[in-house]
Order: structure tokens, then sequence, then C-alpha cells
């Protein structure tokens, strides 16, 4: 379009629509709501396979099975108690050695000696 100056009218609406420029893909990244324990992206797909999950509902029983497997391994049928033991740095310094030799943990080396003891009694 021409001006009444005989100039070509500069404004941008004016203009033929082959000649704009495409916009800028910002707005179309992929939303990222945060990471998986593995640093994978949760993702507004992930989110929705999620949601139709919860929508669908929870077995219950499921969960509960699930819940069990969390935490430390039971020893025995009932909960345990932790009882605290002061140790000098040698019989400490042992017991860990001892542990390290035969493979397990001190806190089951104490255990199995206690037991021996006890049934000695």
């Amino acid at each position: 379009m021409i001006t009444a100056e005989g100039q070509p009218d500069r404004d941008p609406r004016d203009a033929d629509a082959r000649q704009v420029r495409e916009a800028a893909r910002t707005m179309t990244k992929r939303r990222v709501y945060g990471h998986t324990k593995s640093g994978r992206h949760i993702t507004d797909e992930d989110v929705e396979k999620l949601a139709a999950e919860a929508e669908a509902g929870y077995d219950p029983e499921r969960l509960i099975a699930r819940r069990n497997k969390r935490g430390r391994p039971t020893i025995g049928n009932a909960p345990s108690s932790v009882e605290s033991v002061r140790l000098d740095p040698e019989l400490r310094r042992q017991l860990l050695q001892r542990a390290e030799a035969d493979g397990t943990t001190p806190s089951e080396l104490i255990r199995e000696a206690l037991r021996r003891y006890l049934e000695a009694a």
C-alpha cells in the first residue's frame, strides 16, 4: 500500500502474509515437572498417564502388599527393638574385623553371639 507521500506503508499488518516470519517455538517446548529417581524428566505424557491410572482407581490389596516391601527386612515374626551398647575402641575394631572376615554385619554378629551366650546359660 502506498501512503499519501508516495512511500510504501510500513505497517506490518499491511504486509504480504508470506513475508511474515514464523514465530519462535518457545511455547511448544515440552514442560518438565521434575525428575524420576533415575534422573529422567517427568513430562506432560507421564502426568497424563499417572492421572489416568489414578482416575481408574487402585487396588487396595496391591497397595498394601507393596507398602510392606519398604524399609529394612523384618527379623523374626514381630517388630524388632533397637538396643544400644557401648564398646571400647579395641572391641569395636575386633567386631568390625570379624564381621568383615565372616562376610556379615556387626549387628548380625552381635545377635549370634548373644543367642549362643543365652543358650549356653
